[in-house]
Order: C-alpha cells, then structure tokens, then sequence
C-alpha cells in the first residue's frame, strides 16, 4: 500500500513542481485573503468549563477569602 502511495505521491507531487507550487500559492493566498475574519479569543472565560466542580469550588472560596492569592509549599 505505501509502494503504491508513494507513486501516487511522486506522480501528482514531485513530477509537476511548478503546478503544485502554483497551487500552494493559490490555496495560501485564499486562506490569507480569510485572516481578517479569524478571531481567537483566549480569555480565561473561553478556556473553563462551565458546570466544572473545581472551578465552583475555587469561585465559592475566592467568595469567602476575597482574594486569589495563594501559598504554594512543596517538601520532600
């Protein structure tokens, strides 16, 4: 099967460089004239599940302490 793949490869690919440079560019200019529709948003909202017990548990002691601030200590 990987015999036949890589003809496959070296057929389409490595036989016609300029035509699959030519189609490189023409799919990277499509996805690049689409970047300004991209949007991220990575804020700690986005990235915690809802409905998560850890998180209602560390929300109900910030509720009680009033700060999330913490000590971290490690011993061996």
């Amino acid at each position: 099967m990987s015999k036949k793949l890589f003809s496959l490869y070296e057929l389409m690919i490595l036989r016609r460089p300029l035509i699959t440079l030519l189609v490189t560019v023409l799919i990277l200019g499509w996805l690049a004239s689409h970047l300004p529709n991209f949007k991220l948003d990575a804020s700690a909202d986005s990235l915690v599940l809802e409905g998560d017990k850890d998180l209602e548990y560390s929300r109900q002691i910030t509720k009680r302490y009033g700060s999330e601030e913490f000590l971290l200590v490690g011993y061996r």
